[in-house]
């Protein structure tokens, strides 16, 4: 991806028929998302309705857009390294006792985002939502200026600050912008780099950036430096929808109070 992103910035070759064509939108990508991982985890929805959380301890849950189905997802720990990723699914009817923190928690999540985040996007063309070997987030990373999320189907998107998105799908070779207005326009990364739109080749160039630091702090894991999936300090809500504001930080405004909910569920499932 971050080497597709480096030549097409290079060569910028003037590709007429690549301009003029036009690309499918992801079918998923994340609409909503709110950031309480001083506590808990990031919260998310999906294109498709459905909506997980990435917890702190590594672990993951998602919920189906049909609202029962469920998956939880961990991994082995040989000390300090994971192993391999586990997949159990589960009814909201029915689960194991000593998941009911972590569905508690995704149910408030998912209130929270339904109640106060903005409309997200129209379901993309998939005939019908899956209710099992559901994608998910696989890790994310806050940086200046904005928030960028991998997803298991290799989608990577970049949500700034600025209420612009850029997602970058089929290992960016197809992009997709989404303006301040909340416009798609989705086109081969030949097109947008040889559009030169400045607003468009900033956030690409970005992007390659990003994804630059990202694998450079992969090679110096080993090295003891924190990698991909750095969390932040304290707790925002965003929505992907946009038209939202720049997340916010809880207890900063009436959205603090909403989400004191999360926290009163956290208390009481401690107990």
């Amino acid at each position: 991806m971050h080497r597709n992103l480096t030549l097409a910035l290079i060569e910028r070759s003037n590709n007429s028929e690549d301009i003029l064509n036009e690309a499918p939108s992801p079918d998923l990508f994340i609409t909503k998302w709110i950031d309480y991982s001083n506590k808990y985890g990031l919260g998310y929805q999906l294109r498709d309705g459905s909506v997980g959380v990435y917890f702190n301890d590594s672990t993951s849950i998602i919920l189906a857009a049909d609202n029962l189905h469920f998956e939880y997802l961990y991994y082995d720990r040989r000390g300090s390294e994971k192993g391999a990723m586990h997949r159990k699914a589960h009814t909201l009817l029915q689960y194991p006792v000593e998941l009911q923190k972590k569905v508690t928690l995704l149910k408030h999540f998912r209130g929270y985002m339904q109640n106060n985040l903005h409309r997200g996007y129209p379901p993309g063309s998939a005939a019908s939502p899956k209710t099992q070997n559901l994608e998910f987030l696989t890790k994310y990373l806050r940086t200046k200026h904005g928030v960028i999320f991998r997803l298991s189907n290799h989608v990577v998107q970049l949500n700034l600050f600025d209420h612009t998105k850029l997602i970058l799908s089929s290992d960016a070779m197809v992009v997709t912008y989404i303006d301040k207005n909340r416009e798609f326009a989705t086109r081969p990364l030949g097109a947008f780099a040889s559009m030169g739109s400045k607003e468009v080749l900033d956030r690409l160039k970005y992007a390659r950036d990003v994804l630059q630091q990202m694998i450079l702090k992969k090679q110096r894991r080993t090295e003891g430096e924190v990698g991909f999936g750095e969390r932040g300090r304290g707790a925002y809500v965003s929505s992907g929808s946009a038209a939202p504001g720049e997340p916010v930080r809880i207890g900063a405004d009436g959205l603090g109070r909403s989400m004191r909910d999360l926290g009163d569920v956290g208390r009481s499932i401690r107990r």
